[in-house]
């Protein structure tokens, strides 16, 4: 076995960074310094939503039209905001986790849920969801960031990741505005030193 002293993990913070602090849907921040992203391109959404790109008043997006009720009404209707990154083609020997998540609250937002499912063939197939029914809007401070702790997803060498945040259950249905601001990712390395493909602490 190895011994815990040596199971080579390591918080690598946030590699990734979608900032609305321009008008632009910012094609994620840090990407070029990571060992572990490669590329990145500006957020999108779908037709089920209404989206205003920030500005320099209101450097965050503003989301309208979200009338789903509950996650598979919003996974129906593609009532989301989708981002896109492409790993880096590391190589054997370390494992990179996508760990945690942060999202900028607003507390004008109204009240709403949101869920984050992740894909690796762009969701041609269901996605895996790494967090489910979040709590956010008014109930929180003006400006807080949220670090909210997500299913562990180990990511593959040079591979594109979709990743949706769902938006629903929205106080004041779809004419309610979702401020919805700076979303970051967070990783996590683990050694692989026999290179078997399971990370040392397995």
């Amino acid at each position: 076995g190895i011994l815990d002293l040596n199971e080579c993990s390591t918080d690598m913070g946030i590699l990734l960074w979608w900032s609305y602090n321009d008008s632009t849907r910012n094609a994620g921040t840090n990407a070029a310094s990571s060992p572990v992203i490669a590329s990145a391109v500006a957020s999108t959404n779908d037709i089920g939503v209404s989206v205003t790109n920030p500005t320099a008043a209101a450097n965050y997006l503003r989301i309208t039209g979200v009338d789903a009720t509950t996650l598979n009404s919003a996974v129906s209707n593609n009532e989301y905001v989708q981002y896109t990154f492409t790993t880096a083609n590391w190589a054997a020997g370390t494992h990179y986790y996508y760990e945690k998540t942060s999202l900028d609250n607003k507390a004008a937002s109204p009240n709403y849920n949101l869920s984050i499912a992740i894909s690796n063939n762009a969701f041609s197939t269901s996605g895996t969801y790494l967090i489910k029914d979040l709590g956010m809007g008014s109930s929180y401070a003006a400006g807080a960031t949220l670090y909210n702790n997500i299913t562990p997803y180990l990511l593959q060498p040079n591979t594109t990741y979709t990743v949706r945040v769902y938006f629903y259950n929205v106080t004041g249905g779809s004419s309610a505005t979702i401020l919805h601001d700076d979303y970051r990712l967070l990783f996590r390395s683990f050694c692989d030193t026999d290179n078997d493909g399971n990370p040392d602490y397995l």
